[in-house]
């Protein structure tokens, strides 16, 4: 059985700070092409907020 915390250590939300769009690993970004599941450190450095354009580099781990 796998352990619940090492699953949820890997999957944290990023909250963008120009428009506090949140990134959720378990749902992806669809429109971008990020399937569910994709860590935030394992999205491209090109990766972009998809509501406000903001760099990854924008983001904050919640």
């Amino acid at each position: 059985m796998r352990c619940c915390k090492s699953s949820t250590k890997k999957h944290k939300s990023y909250k963008c700070k120009k428009c506090t769009y949140t990134y959720n690993p378990s749902v992806g970004d669809p429109k971008s092409g990020i399937p569910a599941d994709t860590p935030f450190e394992e999205l491209p450095d090109t990766w972009k907020c998809p509501v406000c354009g903001a760099p990854k580099s924008e983001f904050e781990k919640i």
